[in-house]
């Protein structure tokens, strides 16, 4: 039988933490992302969770309980990290590998662009954040100015240019 126990409700950090154990067993952790933080929906997502713990459970009970190892010593080469360099986030996305030389792990770069479906998530995710910048200018209280408008409406129109995802005339914040 498996038995869980939830450690942790965080609901400002949409958390929730989950403790399985199960009789001369090690204890299984989860970390959810949960919204609905009312009890029963906690309780749920705990018993689903059983499935995962179930299946790690089945894993470990074919595994040895010991290994003896004819070398227990060991060396890790040594590592050069290297800074990635500057690209374009919204359009590309950098990934690295290492290159072994002479027993020395060298962090290699490669800037690779994105695809035309991420390219527009990530311009519209950007949009998204500058028109937060100016939304206290849309509040009942404020008179918005004309220009403000305008840039806000560009904004909005961003995935309508004829460019878009792969060329974007972002328009200029009015001070």
């Amino acid at each position: 039988m498996i038995n869980y126990e939830i450690t942790k409700a965080e609901p400002q950090q949409l958390k929730l933490q989950v403790k399985y154990t199960k009789t001369d067993c090690p204890d299984y952790w989860i970390n959810f992302v949960v919204e609905d933080f009312a009890e029963a929906n906690l309780h749920k997502v705990a018993e689903e969770g059983a499935d995962r713990a179930r299946i790690f459970y089945d894993a470990i009970a074919k595994l040895p309980n010991e290994v003896t190892l004819s070398d227990t010593t060991g060396s890790v080469p040594q590592r050069v990290y290297v800074e990635p360099p500057e690209y374009d986030k919204t359009t590309h996305d950098a990934m690295f590998t290492w290159v072994e030389a002479d027993g020395v792990l060298t962090q290699t770069w490669q800037i690779v662009e994105k695809s035309d479906d991420d390219k527009a998530d990530a311009i519209r995710n950007q949009r998204g954040t500058l028109l937060l910048e100016t939304d206290y200018f849309a509040l009942t209280d404020v008179t918005m100015p004309d220009d403000m408008a305008t840039y806000r409406q560009a904004l909005r129109d961003v995935p309508q240019q004829s460019g878009f995802p792969n060329s974007v005339d972002w328009p200029t914040k009015p001070s």
